[in-house]
């Protein structure tokens, strides 16, 4: 798994209300990649604004078949 920040937190802009842009690249080879999917979908859904006091996560999943990025997005 390979995991990016982008937007206003990785170019060092946030803001009191930024959000935290987050790719996730799986591997659908990988024997555990879609259990791996669900438990970040549940984990995504079983937080509400009272359980936290930290800005809002943009999840983004993306499921390929072939070696890591060499380079920045």
């Amino acid at each position: 798994m390979e995991a990016y920040l982008y937007g206003s937190a990785a170019r060092g802009e946030v803001s009191w209300d930024s959000d935290i842009d987050l790719l996730l690249v799986l591997d659908p080879s990988q024997k555990n990649s879609r259990e791996l999917k669900r438990e970040i979908i549940y984990l995504k859904g079983s937080l509400t604004d009272e359980e936290v006091d930290a800005p809002e996560v943009d999840l983004k999943l993306l499921f390929v078949e072939r070696p890591p990025f060499s380079g920045g997005l």
